[in-house]
Formats: structure tokens, C-alpha cells, sequence
């Protein structure tokens, strides 16, 4: 599948994996948290579903590789005596189950959708369901929220209080989406008045 996939969708995806986890308290980028997805919503708008599957799996690998893979591979090689090495697996495949596998989801919901608005009520549904999903269905434990970018700024994180961190999450990958839509839309009107004019 990856030789199919065009380039640009791929690095964007890297791109809004390397926001995400960037965006994490560890790292102390917060204001990555209000555009990291922006690349995610370009590039699947328009994809059919199986690349917006892998697209939105490379964007988990690379933001779990980013955040919880370390300390849990310390955790998993103290706590069950295992070698670094095992450890390592053995947090990578956690990260992949429930990490890469969530932003898979939440990508594959929300292409294909023509009104620019519905895409962006789509994106950020599906970003907020799929953290819920991970972090309170699947494990009991919300790890890698979006939202957990903006807690070194009290200010910031504060509607999270009313609507919760999830639910945070989920406004700040609409407002990732409707930035992609916008750019996507200036340059489409840009491309239009180029050929009028060329």
C-alpha cells in the first residue's frame, strides 16, 4: 500500500505525528496542540478509506513513538522483569494496539465528506470519539490526549473543565480541520483565478 501512496499525504501525516507528539506536556510545544492535525485533515479529506486508515495509523506510530513508548518500556521492562530490548516490544505493540490503532479509526471516519463545514464537525467528532474509545473504553487510562498539550497553560485547558479533556480534544482537531479546509480552499480559489487570468 505504502509504494500507492503519495508522497504528500505521507509526510503530512508524519507531520501531524510529529505535532501531536510535540504537542505533549513532555515536550513543552503547546501551541502545536491547535494546529497538529491540520496536515492529518488535508491529507484524508479526498483519500478512500483504506488510506485514510494508514495515514491516520502512521500519525499514532509516530506521536507514541514521540510520548508514551519510553516510559512504558521502562515500565514494562521494571515491572515484569523483562529485558530493555522486550520491553520495548512490548510497549510498541501496546502503542500500536491502542494508540496508532485509534487514529486509524478517527481518520478512516471522516474523509470523503463534500460540505468543507460537515468535514470539520466530522473531524473533530471522530478525533474526540476515538480518544474516548482509547482512553476510556479500551484502557481505562486517557494517555496521548490532544488536549493534554495545553495543561502547561491553565488558561488554555480551562474549557476542559465544562466539557472535559476529551472533549477539548475534539475542538481542538476541528479547529485543525478548519484551518486544512481553509488553506485548501484559499489555494483552490488561487489555482481558479490563476487559470482565468494565465
Amino acid at each position: 500500500m505504502l509504494r500507492r501512496l503519495p508522497l504528500w499525504p505521507a509526510l503530512a501525516a508524519l507531520t501531524s505525528g510529529l505535532g501531536l507528539g510535540f504537542a505533549q506536556p513532555d515536550w513543552g510545544l503547546w501551541p502545536l496542540a491547535f494546529v497538529a492535525l491540520a496536515p492529518l485533515a488535508w491529507a484524508v479529506r479526498d483519500q478512500p478509506l483504506s488510506r485514510r486508515l494508514w495515514l491516520g495509523w502512521c500519525v499514532g506510530t509516530v506521536a507514541t513513538l514521540l510520548t508514551p513508548w519510553v516510559p512504558g518500556a521502562t515500565g514494562f521492562s521494571r515491572y515484569f522483569e523483562l529485558s530493555p530490548i522486550v520491553g520495548g516490544m512490548a510497549a510498541l505493540g501496546v502503542a500500536q494496539t491502542f494508540g496508532a490503532a485509534s487514529t486509524a479509526i478517527a481518520a478512516g471516519v471522516c474523509g470523503r465528506v463534500r460540505h468543507p463545514a460537515s468535514f470539520v464537525v466530522r473531524f473533530g467528532l471522530a478525533w474526540g470519539a476515538a480518544e474516548w474509545l482509547r482512553g476510556i473504553a479500551l484502557t481505562g487510562l486517557p494517555w496521548m490526549l490532544l488536549a493534554h498539550g495545553l495543561a502547561p497553560v491553565p488558561a488554555l485547558a480551562a474549557p476542559a473543565r465544562a466539557i472535559g479533556a476529551v472533549g477539548l480534544s475534539a475542538l481542538l482537531a476541528a479547529a485543525s480541520a478548519a484551518l486544512a479546509v481553509s488553506i485548501s480552499s484559499a489555494r483552490a480559489g488561487n489555482l481558479h483565478r490563476g487559470a482565468a487570468f494565465g
